[in-house]
């Protein structure tokens, strides 16, 4: 998300961040909670560690996989769409975010024997560059 925010314009000011815009650096505290916790865990909590592990229990892990990725990848293109923005817009954040989906969810089963950690970790890091651009200012 934080790299397609610099990447496609119309998305400027339009991350979950955006509350915390122009706050400066008295949103420190609130913002790493909600990158940190609500978003970047609990998402791969739900993700990673529910969805893909439920459906690849039942379909294998390469279905879960997909399945956990489009489906992450529709929420976080979606919301887009409905805020009117147009649907080629929702359709490549859908893609970009499914795939990087995907793509965590495979380091995870594939790479680290099912661990959540390397997922959480990029997932952090992703939502601190974004955090960090919305406290400088820059979207």
């Amino acid at each position: 998300i934080a790299l397609s925010v610099l990447l496609i314009p119309a998305l400027s000011g339009r991350t979950g961040d955006v509350a915390f815009s122009g706050l400066g650096w008295a949103a420190l505290a609130p913002m790493l909670l909600k990158t940190i916790y609500q978003t970047a865990f609990l998402e791969e909590c739900f993700f990673r560690g529910f969805l893909l592990k439920r459906v690849g229990a039942r379909f294998g892990i390469t279905t879960g996989n997909i399945v956990q990725g489009l489906v992450f990848g529709l929420i976080h293109g979606v919301p887009y769409v409905l805020q009117g923005h147009t649907l080629l817009l929702g359709v490549m954040l859908t893609v970009f975010t499914g795939s990087l989906g995907y793509c965590m969810g495979w380091l995870n089963e594939r790479l680290a024997g099912g661990s959540l950690w390397p997922s959480y970790l990029v997932h952090v890091v992703a939502n601190l560059f974004g955090t960090v651009l919305v406290l400088v200012g820059i979207v």
